[in-house]
């Protein structure tokens, strides 16, 4: 969403006749896919490279070294990828996604645990930060607030949430691990026996009340007012 974003924003205020349309269109598939992989490319070898740095230099005798070096390397990509115009969020999303299989594991256990505590610490400041210059921003307005406009922006973001959350968690729950019901000649056996689910696939299910959370919580985020 945020590269589409960005690549649409292109396209604003620009005067295309019906001979450019295929142009057009050719160029924003074009910059999508660019930004898109590019982002993601470069988030993922960041991250291998993070867990190779790690693997080849051992700092477990200084946790602080390690610590700060493993919270640079890890914010490090995302400067890159602004510089390159590429997208920040999408790149430090896949770096953190490789990191965490590639990279943690080279961390020694205290770093491991400090760098989780540091990373909360620092998304959570980060995310009141926003909200706050969000709700105070509010009381600066000085223009007509346009009423038609915010109910329109709603309905659309419902109705887009609408057809991301509730067939992507159908999805989700169709394609759990099955399990074939046993035969069982007690009466006060346990009904998880005859469940479609195993036990251990069950806490995973996305519930329907968890469904409508997710597709309501969409209205909000940090990342979208960035």
């Amino acid at each position: 969403g945020l590269v589409l974003f960005k690549t649409l924003s292109k396209f604003v205020g620009k005067q295309i006749n019906f001979g450019q349309t295929f142009t057009a269109i050719f160029e924003f598939f074009l910059e999508f896919s660019v930004g898109f992989i590019g982002s993601m490319v470069l988030g993922i070898c960041a991250g291998l490279f993070s867990g190779y740095f790690l693997k080849m230099v051992d700092m477990r005798h200084a946790p602080l070294l390690e610590l700060s070096l493993f919270f640079l390397i890890m914010y490090m990509p995302f400067f890159y990828a602004e510089l390159l115009e590429l997208s920040g969020i999408v790149t430090i999303l896949f770096t953190g996604i490789s990191a965490r299989r590639y990279a943690t594991g080279n961390l020694s256990e205290s770093t491991e645990h400090h760098a989780d505590i540091l990373f909360r610490l620092a998304a959570h400041i980060a995310e009141t930060s926003i909200f706050l210059e969000l709700g105070l921003s509010v009381f600066g307005l000085s223009s007509t607030i346009q009423w038609e406009f915010i109910g329109w922006s709603i309905l659309a973001c419902l109705i887009g949430r609408t057809y991301n959350i509730y067939p992507l968690t159908t999805l989700y729950n169709l394609f759990l691990l099955k399990n074939v019901p046993e035969e069982t000649d007690t009466d006060d056996c346990d009904a998880s026996i005859f469940s479609d689910t195993p036990i251990v696939k069950k806490d995973l299910k996305i519930r329907s009340n968890t469904a409508h959370m997710l597709w309501f919580s969409g209205l909000r985020g940090a990342v979208a007012y960035a």
